[in-house]
């Protein structure tokens, strides 16, 4: 039997594919969720796109019910489904194609756990700032191409910018109870966004080492390699979006920093990297550093010519 379920969730439904079981459409709500659960066989295995946060109550249900959940990188399925043969893109073709994606892969993810109460408080709360102050920049460049003064502007997004002030503040609060991130705010750069943003992570997943942690940020860096050409590597942008865009604002603000300027400007100069790839460079570092400070709970002391 196919242990396989594939699952393209939207707001409202989702759909199902299992070569045994055929196609399911439900609603994405408690007694939707609680119906297709109960009929699905012992031991299997579920697997959905992490989009959005609309998949999380299927996911923990399905958790709590004994199934095994994998959450997947929509930016994979979507390569996986370009590279097969089906043009068309449709909630019932993605099911499928997720249903073919976690056939072929599954040996090589690793299952999806709820986070703890604490965690999961800290990864809501920081995402939607981060969310609530990219749409207050997208709407202050709109306003102003509308021609709109700096007072009307203020005045349209002062509700929102009260909002993100006081998610801030809550940020705040729940980090001051965190004992083990104490350390990461002695890393010039490194502020309350950035280690709300690492802080889930760092304490629920056992990375191997530095390098899987950037991994799964996706600030790693993928070969470019056949034959005798060894091309420039290129940063694979696969993973935790918020944890990268996080550790990329503590670059940016690092480059002005006395401890990571020196590093910054070899890039610019002996390496020859542009400005965007230098400072993701720089991203990369303080992620590694973030790693070290955190696994040994010991202050950041500037590494001798570093």
């Amino acid at each position: 039997m196919d242990p396989f379920f594939g699952i393209d969730i939207a707001s409202d439904k989702f759909d199902s594919y299992n070569e045994d079981f055929g196609r399911a459409n439900c609603q994405n709500k408690l007694l939707g969720i609680g119906a297709y659960l109960k009929s699905l066989p012992k031991g299997a295995i579920l697997a959905l796109e992490a989009t959005g946060g609309y998949g999380k109550l299927l996911a923990d249900k399905a958790v709590k019910a004994g199934f095994t959940v994998y959450m997947l990188q929509p930016v994979k399925v979507k390569r996986f489904r370009q590279s097969g043969p089906d043009k068309g893109k449709t909630d019932r073709i993605d099911a499928r194609v997720i249903h073919e994606y976690i056939r072929v892969y599954h040996s090589r993810l690793h299952p999806y756990e709820p986070l703890p109460k604490f965690e999961a408080r800290l990864r809501k709360l920081a995402r939607t700032r981060d969310g609530l102050v990219r749409k207050l920049a997208s709407l202050r460049t709109q306003l102003r191409s509308l021609g709109d003064s700096p007072k009307a502007i203020k005045s349209t997004l002062a509700g929102l910018e009260k909002r993100v002030l006081e998610l801030t503040t809550e940020l705040e609060g729940v980090l001051a109870s965190a004992e083990d991130a104490k350390v990461l705010f002695t890393i010039p750069g490194v502020g309350t966004c950035t280690v709300a943003a690492v802080l889930p992570a760092l304490r629920t997943i056992p990375f191997k080492g530095k390098y899987a942690f950037d991994s799964y940020a996706g600030i790693d860096l993928r070969p470019n390699e056949s034959g005798k050409l060894k091309g420039r590597r290129k940063m694979s942008k696969e993973g935790d979006k918020h944890m990268r865009r996080a550790v990329f604002m503590a670059a940016l603000s690092g480059t002005n920093a006395k401890v990571w300027k020196g590093h910054y400007e070899k890039l610019l100069g002996e390496k020859k990297l542009k400005k965007i790839q230098a400072i993701n460079a720089l991203a990369r570092k303080i992620l590694h550093t973030i790693y070290g400070v955190y696994k040994s709970q010991t202050a950041f002391a500037k590494p001798p010519g570093g």
